[in-house]
């Protein structure tokens, strides 16, 4: 399928099930021409429901086809009826308006138009607004750009306009920038309130599954690759915590500095490779590490490092599992310890992991 590249698409279909098990397995999915998939955004089906719309919007990066597909892979029982599906351009849903975001609106021989003399000031109300403050949806009707009276745009002209959007992942995930001053701000802020409200000895920082980074001007700088900003952030939250506290204890979830994990190129959608990201890290920082997956390369990778490594395991799984994870760290005395993990705030085998996992550590002494 034919589309421009660098837009913002929306597609949308309707959608019926009855007794449909696979309802969480539907989608709308987008892939470039090389194979990277352009939308992460869950339809999030019922497994009845009537006629019901859903959306997603995806940016068409470089590419100029792409393969569009609609349906459910792992289908089981139930029937679902799929009609009028629609992919459209469209432009402004989720629009960011702040710095390294900037709006340019423009004639095509390049003449530049000024916001609010020669168009409206242009604002999506919506964004990070739905269902409340803090939170993003898919889609919304997108603001439109006005005219102002004695504009030096012409009725039917055609012009050029750049801008900047988020996009959400899953279920309204977004990402904030790694480069824009105000994040740093804000965590600034919030790590004082934190500190003299609780005076905690440790911090974990919440560094896990970015999956959109280094498109905006705040963040994305010439012959900088994704992984070096990343580290540049973690090196900046680090030294405003321990601003604030000198004593305090740094830990840091594993995945986005581990090679064998999300520390990696084309990571969902990520602009650029993350490798090299653990550079930013300071060797005294404990790494809370849950890549069961890859357990050996992984801990071997931050052992390399320096850096003194907690398991985290469990995630609602087999408890005895914590075993066999803590049998590949035998040789590596730098796993200090291991952490109950749960998603579903199921502590009910808390116990039973504990048990797991001392009689394997009281074997290792």
């Amino acid at each position: 399928m034919k589309l421009q590249p660098w837009r913002q698409y929306h597609a949308a279909v309707w959608l019926k099930t009855w007794r449909f098990d696979a309802a969480n397995d539907i989608r709308i999915l987008v892939l470039g021409q090389d194979g990277r998939q352009l939308s992460y955004s869950n339809l999030r089906v019922k497994r009845n429901q009537t006629w019901t719309r859903h959306h997603i919007v995806f940016n068409s990066l470089g590419n100029e086809k792409i393969r569009f597909y609609i349906g459910v892979w792992g289908g089981r029982g139930g029937k679902l009826w799929i009609d009028d599906a629609v992919l459209e351009e469209t432009a402004f849903v989720n629009l960011l308006r702040r710095p390294g975001c900037p709006l340019i609106v423009r004639s095509e021989d390049g003449i530049v138009y000024n916001e609010g003399q020669d168009f409206q000031t242009l604002v999506d109300s919506k964004v990070g607004q739905v269902p409340y403050a803090g939170c993003y949806d898919v889609y919304h009707v997108p603001p439109e750009l006005k005219l102002t009276p004695g504009s030096r745009i012409k009725e039917g002209q055609r012009i050029l306009v750049d801008f900047y959007h988020t996009v959400t992942i899953y279920d309204g995930q977004v990402t904030c920038c790694l480069g824009a001053d105000k994040v740093f701000e804000i965590i600034e802020e919030q790590v004082r309130r934190v500190h003299e409200a609780m005076r905690p000895r440790t911090y974990l920082l919440s560094y896990d599954e970015i999956r959109v980074a280094n498109w905006c001007k705040a963040c994305n700088s010439p012959g900088r690759s994704a992984g070096q900003l990343l580290a540049e952030n973690v090196r900046k939250v680090a030294a405003i915590v321990r601003k604030t506290d000198p004593d305090a204890r740094l830990c840091i979830w594993s995945d986005m500095f581990d090679p064998h994990h999300n520390a990696r190129d084309r990571y969902y959608l990520v602009n650029g490779d993350l490798r090299g990201s653990w550079n930013g890290l300071d060797r005294d920082m404990i790494v809370v590490n849950w890549n069961r997956g890859k357990a050996a390369k992984s801990l071997a990778h931050f052992n390399s490092l320096g850096h003194e490594q907690v398991l985290a395991g469990y995630y609602d799984g087999d408890p005895k599992d914590i075993r066999n994870w803590l049998q590949v760290a035998r040789n590596m005395p730098a796993v200090c310890g291991v952490m109950y993990t749960t998603w579903r705030d199921d502590f009910s085998k808390i116990e039973q992991f504990a048990r797991y996992a001392w009689g394997i550590a009281q074997q290792r002494k």
